[in-house]
């Protein structure tokens, strides 16, 4: 959406602007801002005015998807405030793994302990279902298992600040899901 936006801006712009100005770098200068102030929902040729059929869909299509983007950067911000403070003071798990297993636990333990903290630590190049995990409040930790300490990975676990005090254990026989109980 944004991609075809920026698209139909720039056409728009150039068959508004392009061809009025002898010297190349003001008409290219003009095309830009035209193309900017489109995106902060002021274009330069005005609503009532006519303009090519490029420019007129560009009016309405880049304040709207610069409203979008606005609203996709709060809607990111909003979840990583809200689920860091949902984590705060309380007893942290760490489970590696976000397969079925895994997001079985979790309900579980929720159910059980509900003020439980609750990370899931990843592999890299592991895919999962970010959505699931983000609407059970567990915070997503990504790591390079290939290099257990590689000093990125220890950067990341004590950023979340996570002092490890029990070891690994297996659940439900599941070798991709474990669990670190931690005080």
């Amino acid at each position: 959406f944004f991609l075809l936006s920026a698209i139909l801006s720039v056409v728009g712009s150039y068959q508004l602007y392009g061809g009025n100005y002898t010297n190349i770098f003001k008409e290219f200068t003009v095309i830009l801002i035209s193309v900017m102030k489109l995106f902060t929902f002021a274009p330069t040729n005005g609503l009532l005015n006519e303009a090519p059929l490029a420019y007129e869909l560009a009016i309405w299509m880049a304040p709207l998807s610069t409203m979008v983007g606005i609203f996709s950067i709060f809607d990111k911000l909003y979840k990583t405030i809200s689920l860091g403070l949902y984590h705060v003071n309380k007893e942290h798990i760490v489970i590696m793994g976000a397969d079925e297993d895994a997001i079985t636990f979790i309900k579980n333990l929720q159910k059980d302990m509900p003020g439980v903290r609750i990370y899931s630590l990843l592999d890299e190049g592991e895919k999962f279902d970010e959505k699931r995990l983000e609407e059970l409040s567990v915070e997503v930790i990504r790591l390079d298992y290939s290099n257990p300490q590689d000093e990125i990975n220890l950067l990341k676990i004590k950023d979340k600040k996570l002092e490890i005090k029990v070891l690994l254990f297996p659940l439900n026989l599941s070798l991709k899901t474990m669990v670190v109980y931690l005080l």
